[in-house]
C-alpha cells in the first residue's frame, strides 16, 4: 500500500502588526480528527506516522482514482494569508492538491 506522511504541523500565517503571527491548525498527532475516502474500487484509510504526522494508506490497485484524507476545519482567513504543509510520500509520481470546501 501506498502512502503520504505529513510529518509537520499545517499552519495558517496571519498577518499581524510588525511581522506575521503563526497560527496552528493542526499538528496531526491526533489521526482520529482525520477521515480516508477513495473511489470505486481505492483503498485508503488514515492513521497516525511512528514520526507524529498523518499517514494517508492508499492502493489504487488496478484503477485509476484518488484516496482523500479531510477533516472538517472552522476558519475566519483574513485578507492576505498563507497555508505551510509539509509532506514527503513514498509511491509513484502524482498529484498532490489542497482543496477549502
Amino acid at each position: 500500500m501506498k502512502h503520504w506522511l505529513w510529518s509537520a504541523a499545517f499552519v495558517v500565517w496571519i498577518p499581524g502588526l510588525a511581522c506575521a503571527q503563526t497560527q496552528v491548525i493542526d499538528d496531526f498527532r491526533d489521526a482520529s480528527r482525520w477521515q480516508a475516502s477513495a473511489s470505486d474500487q481505492v483503498q485508503a484509510r488514515v492513521a497516525p506516522s511512528a514520526q507524529g504526522g498523518l499517514c494517508l494508506h492508499y492502493d489504487f490497485g488496478r484503477v485509476s482514482g484518488y484516496a482523500v484524507a479531510r477533516r472538517a476545519v472552522a476558519l475566519q482567513l483574513p485578507a492576505h494569508y498563507r497555508f505551510t504543509l509539509r509532506l514527503r510520500g513514498i509511491g509513484a509520481a502524482n498529484a498532490f492538491q489542497v482543496k477549502f470546501v
